[in-house]
């Protein structure tokens, strides 16, 4: 008689990963057929019927899974921007807010968003550190543009919720040159991106830094960051959280300087990382 067996496709099978089958094959004999048997009552039908469920299950499962770090980078980013924006916004509004609290905001959010969401995407939130990440080879580049997408509608997404509750504000923390200028404030934030990029890669290469301490370290840094230089040149460090406000504001006069600044300010990350840290950071591109 015919005999038939189930058996997973193994072929991506990554360690340290949750092991799911992707799609099962059916197979006439072979090694370890007899634990697959198909007793006498049942026909090949059943069988069969049996390998094409477990097929579209295991396709369903890792779609999830391939699925899971853009979700994590849209919900993530969607959380930073509705903190970060909101100093802008209640100050619009006429409330007081010093530097310490417009970096808290911020820093804050961060922090709780790398641990909500590090296991899951690398919690980046930021397309400056995304496109960094690619560069230092420490994200495939296939998974660039996901990221990037998952990033600015998850931006959008929250700009627009701010502007629903704040519908009377003036601003929903739309990011303008500070004191610096056009210019001076594009240079800032060229510099400030580099320091938290580079920041970044220092802090996920050390092999002490586990459990909260990366996200602490990179939460302190943006707080910072934003409390010092924020009336410089708005201490942005990050397109997503720029493009937002700006977009739904209907203001994108100034927004290239906080797309430029913070993707070159990245990319000088990774450069001197190469030149400063001997090993195994930012070599594989």
């Amino acid at each position: 008689p015919q005999r038939f067996t189930i058996q997973p496709d193994d072929s991506s099978w990554n360690p340290g990963k949750i092991p799911c089958v992707r799609r099962c094959v059916i197979q006439r004999g072979g090694p370890g057929f007899s634990a697959f048997r198909s007793p006498p009552h049942h026909g090949k039908f059943v069988w069969i019927l049996r390998a094409l469920l477990c097929s579209g299950l295991g396709d369903t499962v890792a779609m999830k899974n391939k699925l899971h770090p853009y979700l994590a980078e849209f919900l993530g980013t969607l959380g930073l921007v509705i903190s970060a924006t909101s100093a802008g916004t209640l100050a619009s509004l006429g409330y007081s807010i010093t530097p310490i609290a417009d970096g808290l905001f911020s820093g804050v959010a961060v922090l709780l968003m790398i641990l909500l969401f590090g296991p899951a995407s690398g919690a980046h939130i930021n397309p400056a550190v995304s496109v960094a990440m690619v560069r230092a080879g420490k994200l495939p580049k296939a998974q660039l543009p996901g990221y990037l997408i998952a990033q600015f509608a998850g931006a959008v997404l929250a700009s627009v919720v701010m502007r629903q509750i704040f519908a009377e504000a003036s601003s929903i923390g739309a990011h303008q040159p500070g004191s610096l200028g056009l210019i001076g404030s594009l240079w800032m934030e060229v510099l400030l991106t580099a320091i938290l990029v580079g920041v970044i890669f220092w802090i996920i290469d050390q092999d002490w830094a586990k459990g909260p301490i990366p996200a602490v370290v990179i939460g302190l840094t943006v707080t910072a960051e934003v409390a010092l230089a924020g009336s410089l040149s708005g201490a942005s460090m990050n397109p997503a959280r720029s493009f937002g406000p700006a977009l739904v504001s209907g203001d994108l006069s100034v927004l290239w300087i906080y797309f430029a600044g913070p993707l070159a300010g990245g990319l000088v990350a990774v450069t001197l990382c190469r030149l400063l840290r001997p090993g195994p950071c930012c070599q594989t591109c």
